[in-house]
């Protein structure tokens, strides 16, 4: 199971498509976890999992921006500043009396 986890999330990476990347790695840890894997398997490939995508983000630009875009909100793209204003606007549960609004 893990060489086809493996081979699955290296040639969707080849696309360049990081997040759908992620979704996977997530969704075979995650399997991998509740089948009662080993732990210490399980923190290796998180790690190694991290180091992969940083050193993905590092060598795309855009990547890299979306990433900065993202944990630097203040500075932050378009989209971080709609994600604001809805969670502003209605929160998560899309109640209208929001605590804060804009």
């Amino acid at each position: 199971m893990a060489a086809c986890a493996v081979l699955t999330c290296f040639l969707v990476l080849l696309e360049p498509d990081l997040g759908t990347t992620l979704i996977l790695i997530t969704a075979f840890l995650t399997v991998y976890y509740v089948s009662g894997g080993r732990y210490l398997y399980l923190f290796f490939s998180l790690v190694l999992g991290a180091l992969t995508a940083f050193f993905f983000a590092l060598s795309k630009p855009y990547a890299w921006k979306r990433l900065t875009d993202f944990f630097l909100a203040d500075q932050g793209s378009w989209h971080i500043r709609q994600f604001e204003f809805a969670l502003g606007r209605g929160g998560f549960s899309g109640n209208t009396d929001a605590v804060w609004s804009n």
